[in-house]
């Protein structure tokens, strides 16, 4: 496979997604030994949020590096996907929202037209069409319509699961709604290391996607 802008992403998180990886087993190594039982319980708690994070951050920068190749080809609105325009054209959705009644129409207007103009089309990579919340599988299937990118957004339909269960765990940890040694009670060693699995899947899934999309001008209309 030839390479390409998404490639080096896949690097950094595979890094992170090792270090994960070599904690667990570290931690876990420790189980056997006296008073290593909570060692063990902790680092897989541990593991739920480093593991979350790394792919919170992957996304964020996948999305970032999306809209800089984009941005780099200089298209025309008009020559863009529409998902695309919606996401140039956010705030003023926004503002469309919350505007009075006849400003709305002239707003709707507007963005209707914008779709036919030939201005270049600019984005803007601090907007992401998600809600600041941990990743799940809802947030990926968001982005592939956003952008109108064809194929699955997931690998396969366990990684939804996956994801519920890695982000609720993120969540119940680092919020404090679960002390960490009964979460890892909770949580064999097995399941732990399948869930880094799953995400190093996604991670791979989503670079292979995103490669063949700008390669192929998939943005365009």
């Amino acid at each position: 496979m030839a390479a390409g802008p998404f490639d080096i992403l896949l690097a950094s998180v595979g890094e992170r997604l090792d270090e994960v990886r070599q904690q667990l087993y570290y931690s876990d190594a420790h189980g056997s030994r006296p008073g290593g039982v909570q060692t063990a319980r902790f680092g897989r708690a541990m593991a739920y949020v480093a593991l979350a994070a790394a792919l919170e951050e992957f996304v964020k920068r996948a999305f970032e590096r999306l809209c800089d190749e984009i941005n780099h080809r200089q298209i025309a609105v008009a020559d863009a996907r529409l998902g695309i325009v919606a996401l140039e054209q956010a705030p003023v959705f926004e503002s469309v929202a919350s505007g009075r009644k006849q400003r709305m129409w002239n707003d709707r207007t507007s963005v209707l037209q914008r779709t036919t103009s030939s201005d270049t089309l600019v984005l803007n990579r601090e907007l992401r069409p998600m809600d600041g919340k941990t990743i799940r599988g809802r947030h990926i299937d968001t982005l592939w319509k956003a952008f109108e990118i064809k194929g699955d957004p997931l690998p396969r339909p366990q990684i939804y699961l996956a994801l519920e269960d890695l982000g609720s765990g993120r969540n119940a940890v680092a919020h404090g709604n679960s002390d960490p040694i009964t979460f890892g009670r909770r949580k064999a060693f097995a399941d732990v290391a399948a869930r880094v699995d799953q995400v190093e899947e996604l991670v791979v899934h989503m670079v292979e996607a995103l490669n063949t999309y700008v390669a192929q001008n998939g943005f365009r209309r």
